[in-house]
């Protein structure tokens, strides 16, 4: 729309959202502007610009020419004068805009402006084609803003899978990955439960298994069952893994048009570690302390943790005891328990 805006008026188009809490503005289009001056506008010159704060000072909506914005502007003197035109429009050879505010919410709001150069000031038309214009971009502005708001929201919950201990699939009813967070990568680049063939499918490394998993995606992404498990053989003899495929809840499906599937995959034999971090937080534990409870709930004895720590297995009894009593707990199963059921002591980064 900004390229037919451009043919239609003869100037170049910005349309930005600028953030008046946060200072910051995001450039949506301006084809016709060098790279250069496109992150100088969104970095430092937005702010300086007398159209957008002449546009704050009148109702909504609003169109915003030169006249206007050099006295409702608060401008000191001409706009030839001031910082935003010296700096950013005269060394593009811009001299005339008009300005008018897309769409409104609270201190967001979208602009539109059109520059033009010197000997070309904005005529009439030009005034009535931005009025013209501002439901079709307000519609428009509103699914930019949608479409952010939703990308931020899938950054988010895929900076969160990747601080899981489990392996975590995204994948469509035939198996093809769309998502891995990173312990999903290791595991299958392992190849010895779960491999990825030539179609980029997610199967079992045993031929039993494969069948198995394939009808689990597709009873799934159905909607035949909210969730299934499986346990996944190894070709390498160690214990096996253990799959679980739930559907996404509803409207939680945004990343594919068809059915997805995400798979959970834990290996029993391998528990994820503790955070010692975490265990000081919560607990109000010593780095000592955290380290000996850390050992015991992987299965370690008393003795064996003071070994491995290097000190006597006095001095681990008393870092128990006191983990006892900080965390109230009375015996060595109570204290493992609690540290095992609670999810937040799992961390992947401190693996």
């Amino acid at each position: 729309m900004a390229r037919l805006i451009e043919a239609a008026t003869g100037g170049a188009c910005i349309l930005s959202l600028d953030d008046a809490a946060s200072g910051r503005v995001h450039v949506a289009a301006a084809p016709s502007l060098d790279a250069r001056f496109r992150e100088s506008y969104a970095s430092t010159h937005a702010r300086n610009s007398p159209w957008i704060r002449a546009l704050r000072r009148r109702p909504h909506p609003a169109v915003i020419t030169d006249a206007q914005a050099e006295t409702d502007g608060d401008s000191a003197g001409p706009l030839t004068a001031g910082a935003f035109y010296r700096d950013w429009m005269e060394p593009q050879r811009f001299r005339h805009s008009i300005a008018s505010d897309v769409l409104r919410d609270g201190p967001d709001m979208v602009v539109l402006k059109t520059l033009f150069p010197e000997g070309s000031p904005p005529e009439g038309h030009h005034i009535r084609l931005h009025t013209k214009l501002q439901p079709h971009l307000r519609r428009a502005a509103g699914l930019f803003r949608l479409d952010q708001s939703r990308r931020v929201a899938l950054h988010a919950a895929e900076s969160a899978l990747e601080g899981l201990s489990v392996a975590v699939f995204l994948a469509r009813q035939d198996g093809r990955i769309t998502f891995m967070n990173r312990p999903a990568v290791v595991l299958r680049t392992t190849g010895d439960a779960l491999k990825v063939d030539d179609a980029g499918r997610l199967t079992a490394a045993d031929a039993q298994a494969a069948r198995r998993l394939r009808k689990i995606l597709c009873e799934v992404s159905a909607g035949a069952h909210d969730a299934m498990a499986m346990r996944l053989p190894r070709p390498s003899g160690k214990p096996d893994m253990h799959l679980m495929a739930a559907r996404p809840q509803a409207g939680a499906d945004a990343r594919l048009a068809t059915p997805t599937v995400t798979i959970y995959v834990t290996d029993p034999s391998h528990p994820p570690a503790l955070s010692l971090t975490r265990l000081r937080d919560l607990h109000g534990l010593t780095a000592a302390e955290a380290r000996v409870v850390a050992a015991l709930a992987r299965g370690a004895s008393i003795g064996e943790t003071a070994r491995d720590l290097g000190v006597a297995d006095a001095t681990a009894r008393h870092h128990v005891k006191q983990a006892f009593a900080k965390t109230g707990t009375h015996r060595q199963a109570d204290l493992v328990r609690l540290i095992l059921a609670d999810p937040l002591m799992h961390d992947r980064r401190e693996a």
